[in-house]
């Protein structure tokens, strides 16, 4: 349904944005501890007594904030790709149902006109019959002479409705239900 995928859109797109969000600040974090580390290796290397006590202790917190962080921060960006990914493929979906639905539109009023077109060939050949019933009672050299100007229209619709029908048949061919393939 047209409608469930648009929510569906909707609300995953508000998800993706709050995952996003969570994501950088998880990474900025990550890279906090990164340099903080790498500043704690600088100060283990100074000459000065206690310097690389403290820089081990430097060190120590930021592989323990690290060890902490990277697990989180891998499975932020799981779920951030998989929810990317999964908007993709609904919103391929939603553009495929969009396209079948003016297609469904397009076969539809084709169908009503070639129903018009039916009643009205229906309705003139009633009034032939119509005639004929009348003229039957007439001279004979006369009988279907006055009928001519409605066998010809009567015969346009036909052609013009065998036309339709054609167009409408090779465009129902044409229409194709693609299969999506997820990206990634």
């Amino acid at each position: 349904n047209k409608e469930l995928l648009q929510s569906i859109l909707k609300n995953q797109g508000a998800d993706v944005d709050a995952d996003q969000k969570r994501l950088e600040e998880v990474l900025g974090s990550v890279n906090y501890y990164k340099q903080l580390e790498s500043d704690g290796f600088n100060v283990m290397k100074g000459a000065i007594l206690g310097l690389p006590i403290i820089g081990g202790i430097i060190v120590g917190v930021a592989r323990d904030n690290l060890g902490k962080l990277e697990p989180l921060l891998a499975e932020l960006r799981q779920t951030v790709d998989y929810k990317v990914t999964l908007n993709r493929v609904v919103g391929v979906a939603y553009s495929n149902i969009n396209e079948m639905h003016k297609a469904l539109d397009d076969a539809i009023n084709a169908l009503t006109y070639m129903s018009t077109q039916w009643h009205d060939l229906d309705s003139q050949y009633s009034g032939v019959l119509g005639h004929i019933k009348t003229a039957s009672q007439k001279a004979e050299q006369n009988r279907f002479k006055f009928l001519k100007n409605n066998l010809d229209a009567a015969k346009d619709s036909w052609k013009t409705l065998r036309t339709d029908a054609v167009t409408l048949k090779e465009g129902i061919k044409e229409l194709k239900v693609e299969t999506v393939t997820p990206q990634k």
